[in-house]
């Protein structure tokens, strides 16, 4: 939770113009991953503590690798959907380009003209008065 609302804290400040350089970044994610292995393991990490550090970070870089591949498809799925709406929106502004004038005109002419007459019928061309 605490690792989190950093995470937040960070995002905020950066848009709010306060960007730390990128190796203060990293040096308060290390200080956090430590205060998180104290309090889950009641130590920093250290020398000969009988963990198989070779397996360990197997173990993680195969956990980089699917986390990596996880965000490279969330993007590829974003972007297809982003170009999906995007050839639709284009469809659309093609649809609505290539009215014909006299077609627009008419359409024009319809609503101008439903607007100027009065819920009893009575049709005032100048303004629409109401009836």
């Amino acid at each position: 939770m605490e690792y989190s609302r950093r995470r937040l804290a960070v995002v905020v400040s950066v848009m709010e113009g306060n960007v730390e350089s990128i190796t203060e970044q990293l040096i308060e994610h290390i200080k956090e991953r430590d205060r998180i292995g104290i309090k889950k393991y009641g130590h920093s990490l250290r020398a000969f503590d009988g963990r198989r550090n070779l397996t360990d970070a197997l173990d993680e870089v195969l956990d980089l690798a699917q986390y990596l591949m996880k965000e490279i498809k969330e993007r590829e799925t974003q972007t297809t959907l982003i170009e999906q709406l995007e050839d639709t929106i284009r469809g659309y502004e093609h649809k609505l380009g290539v009215l014909p004038l006299d077609t627009a005109v008419k359409e024009w002419l319809r609503i101008n003209e439903l607007a100027t007459t009065c819920t009893c019928g009575v049709k005032d061309t100048d303004v629409f008065r109401g009836c």
